[in-house]
């Protein structure tokens, strides 16, 4: 069983930008100049290095479905990434297909101290309560900071505990579309220190 010690960072409110804080905040990383020197990355600038504010609209059509209309309030075109590069943050991506081997690359990352953020079909997560379908999906990061073989303990959106959540009830089969995201894909901030 692996659980880090002292994990107390539920404060980040978004998928990319909360993930992110989450994770920078645990590893002590902060900001370098004032007026926000020595306070953890906050998620507003995660959020301005991500691309910021932004306003558009998508109009969805999917046969059996009724339409929908998404309204776009932040630049959602690889958010996570942009900040990713825009710090110059170290990071390692593990990628698998196999869950045996994404269930190994997960402790692999938590048994170095760290937490890892972990991309998930958040349509396929029982707390968010948004129905799952088997052609459709939403792929979003968050962070695992615990993970005994039965459960994983998640940092996702909640402000004061964690979300503990049985790994069995989400969808692990492959995806068949190769336009789709692959389902075990796993970032690490390596450039962080592990708290010792």
């Amino acid at each position: 069983m692996t659980v880090l010690p002292d994990y107390h960072q539920f404060a980040g409110r978004h998928w990319e930008t909360g993930s992110l804080h989450n994770a920078l905040a645990y590893q002590s990383a902060h900001a370098p100049r004032p007026p926000e020197a020595g306070k953890p990355l906050s998620e507003a600038m995660l959020l301005g290095l991500s691309g910021g504010i932004a306003v558009g609209y998508f109009l969805f059509g999917y046969k059996g479905y009724p339409p929908q209309l998404a309204l776009m309030t932040r630049n959602t075109f690889s958010p996570f990434d942009t900040i990713l590069e825009r710090l110059a943050l170290p990071h390692t991506v593990l990628q698998t297909a196999n869950p045996a081997k994404a269930e190994a690359n997960l402790l692999e990352v938590l048994d170095s101290g760290r937490p890892a953020i972990v991309w998930a079909d958040s349509l396929s997560l029982p707390y968010n309560a948004l129905g799952s379908a088997k052609d459709m999906w939403m792929m979003w990061p968050l962070v695992v900071w615990g993970y005994d073989g039965a459960t994983a303990w998640l940092a996702d959106r909640s402000t004061s505990s964690s979300v503990v959540l049985h790994p069995r009830e989400m969808r692990t089969a492959p995806r068949a579309s190769s336009s789709l995201p692959p389902m075990a894909r796993i970032t690490w901030l390596s450039g962080s220190h592990p708290r010792s």
